[in-house]
């Protein structure tokens, strides 16, 4: 996804298919290579906790990228002259208070065994969620990896606006063909929703409310009130 300001372009997105109900040699699990063969270009790339595998890390860095993480909680860090779990790093490490980006976070540089050395920040916010973001990149600093990080969350208010307001869950198609371009007409109805605001700050739900009350009445005004009816005041007062 492409983001530019208050804009969210989605650039590519793929129909998940497990391994065991893919053809011979069609299985695949993400698609960064065909993005760069598009000619689109990369500054980085995050992954949630679930995706931040060592296979995929390694892969991103053949391919000479740069990636954001969050390390999960059984992830064994060499810190302390002692091997522990990347969990333990929130009780142990002394975390300082960053107003600008409001959390306490501390920076270090430590060993771990599938990731070689890495630099690591750990962060902890209000609610006391723990977490342990990593890259490859020696050059970033907190901030810069804790904006990273942050910057994914545009995806998934991206799949939360198309869920509800153009449509992305009432596709009943089984052919794979017919869902590729249900997405594809969804994604391409949240960029024109974009398009259709009037301000920046103005929400998908308020340009979509309007577009209907448009379509509906065709730009005609609503009639006049009745001469017969009775103002509310005077119902109320009555």
């Amino acid at each position: 996804m492409l983001c530019m300001g208050s804009w969210r372009i989605p650039v590519a997105f793929r129909l998940w298919r497990s391994k065991a109900h893919s053809r011979p040699g069609r299985y695949r699990t993400k698609m960064i290579v065909e993005v760069l063969q598009a000619g689109l270009p990369i500054q980085y790339v995050v992954f949630g906790m679930l995706c931040t595998a060592i296979w995929l890390t390694k892969r991103v860095n053949r391919l000479g990228l740069t990636w954001v993480g969050v390390l999960h909680s059984n992830t064994t860090v060499y810190d302390c002259n002692q091997f522990q779990k990347a969990a333990s790093l929130g009780n142990r490490v002394r975390l300082k208070w960053r107003a600008r980006l409001q959390l306490r976070a501390r920076s270090m540089v430590a060993y771990l065994p599938k990731y070689g050395t890495i630099p690591l920040v750990v962060t902890k916010n209000r609610q006391g969620n723990v977490e342990v973001l990593a890259t490859h990149d020696l050059t970033s600093d907190l901030t810069t990896l804790v904006l990273r990080k942050r910057s994914r969350w545009s995806i998934e208010t991206l799949f939360r606006d198309v869920k509800q307001f153009c449509g992305l869950m009432t596709c009943q198609c089984r052919v794979d063909q017919a869902l590729v371009r249900h997405v594809a007409l969804v994604l391409l109805g949240f960029v024109v929703l974009q398009r259709l605001r009037l301000h920046p700050k103005e929400t998908l739900d308020e340009v979509k409310e309007w577009l209907q009350r448009e379509l509906f009445t065709g730009g005609i005004p609503p009639p006049p009130s009745l001469r017969g009816k009775v103002p509310a005041t005077q119902l109320l007062t009555a």
